[in-house]
């Protein structure tokens, strides 16, 4: 799987999101008749997101609002 950072965060690719879920990077919080906005929630420690982020040379920690 390619993980390309969105220019803006409203666009994403549904098969990317459903590839997280399938590997239980991340898991549906929200009902499933909730399509027009499903909600997920991260499954995996910070830690292991800037681990794995530094193999592929993108700086997450801009991206997290937390952090700025």
């Amino acid at each position: 799987m390619e993980i390309r950072p969105c220019r803006d965060a409203s666009h994403f690719d549904p098969s990317a999101i459903s590839s997280l879920v399938t590997l239980q990077l991340l898991s549906q919080v929200s009902h499933d008749d909730q399509l027009d906005a499903p909600k997920y929630k991260c499954t995996v420690s910070l830690d292991f997101i800037r681990a794995i982020s530094r193999t592929v040379g993108f700086d997450i920690v801009r991206y997290l609002y937390d952090f700025l």
